[in-house]
């Protein structure tokens, strides 16, 4: 940009016209400060020049004369400026006389320079300057000095205007030149710049100057370079944002599709959850309404998953439940709603049946038995599974989503309780026996958590006659109800897993009834039944010794009864459980030995001290030739095996006798005792040792010196 300013860029400029006028104000104080002290000296030299004029005059007239007359004196002041004058010791003209106009008679003879009047000036000089006989005083006319001061006084302040104008239009100029140019040039090149953000560093100017304003430029033009590298950082940044951005909403929708899914699909097997499932649902029932078509509804329950979670553990639970989804789905129509509604409950829908919609129904619920009823390899053990199904149709069974649920899981339960048919279409009086056994289930947790469940216990005899131990056995006594069957309450229990805290409690009672029972003098055996899902818990061996620490029990005072369908599928697990237990010294004992598969081999493997022959094969003793002889081989068999063998279901005095003949160690049964509260066995026990006269007549009956078991049986 050229240095060349146009005026009116001047004339316009605010800045230039503030310094300006400071300029024009202090030139005009500096030359007032001087004017003032000028005028007064000025004054001064006029009238010492004016002095000095009539001091010549007055001399000139008067020096050397001893007479003057008046016309002398007349004659002075009326050629020179003097317009009074006075000579002491003149007899004409004397002080002693009246002075002369201006003067005062009492003047005193000094030398005076100061004006009388603002026209007349009273001097005064001695005799020896005027060589007079006395001193002389005139009257100086000053009437012009006045006008001499104004002139001078306009002569001055127009130079001064002169001056004054001269340096504030050569201050404006160079101003204008040095200060306003580069002004006005950073001010075009940030506005510029301003517009065009992008480029910055090409509106820096050239760094010609080294004065302030060239210190400016400098800084302008290195703000100029730290805008372009932050401009360039600054894009650098706002491209990582938008990345950052279009990731994050990469990631915001992945996350909303994540929730939808989870909010609709269950995370474990990936099937439409029961919302989205009753969803369908109510559509498929909109358009059924419509199109005059029926649809099937099915609720499939996995049958004693709870123990399965409970022997294999909740992950080989849950790999269980996914290859069920997955064959569920396999086998499920293509135009079917396959989801999972709960822990272990599938639902099922397929809509536009015609009037076959029974059959149909009937042959999916085969279907998909029959696919998942294939063993289920998991965690290297074949797993297998069975599922009972509720079958619901609508519109018939109703036309609500809520309805259809309700009613299909009274079916689902129907099918629970009747193990032999797989699947049950949904009835109205199918609804008492759901509404009956959820009662049962809400009133199981009541008790556990009241503490209303107690243990009866069924003594043990050896063929002496003496009480060698006793079975616990679960009783649940309802408030309103009363003792209620463990055959109507321990499946319930095992199908909803309530069994293992039952179990755990029944554990801690009968350690505690036993110690008991020890500090009495009473040394009686308890034997604990055990469920499926406790015989594989890795906590058991420390239930137990916790158990006999708390209570101060000997280990022999405890056995554990198990049977053999709690172990027999996880044989492998149960062992390692068992023998754990057996290090502590707890006797572990079979129950029901004979029902199940009986296989000899478990007998080798697990840590077993005693047999207990199902009550199935003692009932029809000694007269059946078969029970005989299975009796009898089972007796063979654990006498061999260093075995103890309990007898139970002994109910009549043949029973009693073939079985003690036969070397059996212990018997049990309602011919000796029906199961009893712990207070009973303590008078029972007492009437025993007392001879009581029934419990005689019994042992007369059973015990011969002939038949007497060896002593050194395992019992």
């Amino acid at each position: 940009m050229a240095n060349k300013l146009p005026a009116r860029t001047l004339v316009a400029c605010r800045l230039c016209w503030m310094v300006t006028a400071a300029v024009f104000a202090g030139i005009v104080v500096i030359e007032a400060l001087i004017l003032v002290p000028s005028l007064f000296n000025y004054e001064r030299d006029l009238l010492a020049s004016m002095e000095q004029a009539a001091l010549e005059s007055a001399r000139s007239s008067l020096a050397g004369r001893s007479d003057f007359r008046e016309a002398v004196l007349e004659r002075l002041v009326e050629h020179t400026s003097i317009t009074g004058v006075a000579v002491r010791g003149n007899p004409q003209w004397d002080f002693g006389e009246t002075p002369p106009a201006g003067i005062s008679a009492d003047d005193t003879l000094r030398e005076r320079r100061d004006r009388h009047a603002p026209d007349r000036l009273a001097l005064q000089w001695p005799a020896e300057t005027m060589a007079t006989p006395g001193p002389v005083r005139v009257l100086v006319h000053t009437g012009s000095v006045d006008s001499q001061l104004g002139a001078f006084l306009f002569r001055i302040l127009g130079l001064v205007l002169l001056i004054a104008l001269f340096v504030t239009f050569v201050t404006m100029a160079v101003f204008g030149r040095l200060v306003l140019s580069r002004v006005l040039q950073l001010r075009t090149q940030m506005q510029r710049a301003g517009a065009d953000p992008d480029h910055p560093e090409s509106y820096q100017l050239a760094d010609d100057r080294h004065d302030e304003l060239g210190q400016a430029t400098e800084a302008f033009n290195h703000m100029l370079e730290n805008s372009s590298r932050n401009l360039a950082r600054l894009r650098e940044l706002n491209e990582e944002l938008d990345q950052r951005v279009a990731r994050r909403t990469r990631e915001l929708y992945e996350t909303n599709e994540q929730l939808r899914h989870r909010t609709w699909y269950d995370t474990l097997t990936d099937l439409p959850n029961r919302a989205l499932f009753e969803e369908r649902l109510q559509q498929s029932l909109r358009d059924a309404e419509v199109e005059g078509t029926n649809g099937i509804v099915m609720l499939l329950g996995l049958d004693g998953f709870h123990s399965i979670n409970g022997v294999m553990g909740h992950g080989a639970g849950d790999r269980v439940l996914q290859q069920v989804a997955r064959r569920i789905a396999e086998s499920a129509p293509a135009t079917a709603t396959v989801a999972r509604t709960g822990g272990d409950i599938f639902a099922l829908m397929d809509d536009g049946h015609d009037a076959g919609v029974v059959s149909s129904a009937a042959v999916l619920a085969e279907n998909l038995r029959d696919a998942v009823a294939r063993a289920i390899w998991v965690d290297n053990e074949d797993v297998e599974c069975s599922i009972s199904i509720g079958i619901v149709l609508y519109p018939g069974d109703g036309t609500h989503p809520d309805t259809l649920m309700r009613h299909a899981e009274i079916a689902m339960y129907r099918a629970k309780t009747n193990p032999e048919a797989a699947y049950a279409f949904f009835a109205p009086e199918h609804g008492e026996d759901v509404r009956h056994r959820q009662k049962r289930l809400r009133g199981l947790r009541r008790a556990l958590r009241d503490s209303e469940f107690e243990l009866h216990y069924q003594p043990q005899i050896d063929p002496g006659g003496r009480l060698i131990s006793v079975e616990a056995l679960l009783r649940w006594r309802d408030p309103e109800e009363g003792l209620i069957s463990p055959g109507e309450f321990i499946p319930l229990a095992e199908e909803s897993g309530l069994i293992v805290p039952i179990g755990q409690w029944v554990l801690n009672e009968a350690c505690r009834q036993a110690a008991e029972w020890r500090s009495h003098g009473l040394r009686l055996r308890v034997a604990v039944n055990l469920a499926a899902a406790q015989v594989t818990s890795t906590d058991l061996r420390a239930e137990v010794a916790q158990c006999l620490r708390a209570h101060d029990l000997p280990v022999e005072a405890l056995e554990l009864e198990i049977t053999e369908s709690s172990f027999i599928h996880h044989l492998e697990d149960a062992r390692q459980v068992l023998l754990s237990i057996s290090e502590l010294g707890v006797a572990i004992a079979v129950d029901d030995f004979g029902t199940g598969y009986s296989s000899l081999a478990y007998l080798k493997q697990l840590p077993i001290k005693r047999l207990k022959i199902d009550r199935a094969f003692v009932r029809d003793l000694p007269e059946d030739q078969q029970d005989a002889a299975l009796c009898a081989a089972i007796i063979s068999l654990g006498q061999r095996l260093g075995l103890g063998i309990v007898a139970e279901g002994v109910e009549n005095l043949s029973q009693g006798q073939w079985l003690a003949r036969e070397g059996c160690h212990l018997l049990q049964g309602f011919y000796y005792a029906r199961p009893m509260r712990a207070p009973e066995i303590d008078c029972w026990a007492s009437g025993c040792n007392e001879g009581d006269t029934a419990w005689s007549e019994r042992e007369r009956g059973i015990v011969d010196s002939n038949t007497l078991s060896d002593p050194r049986s395992p019992i």
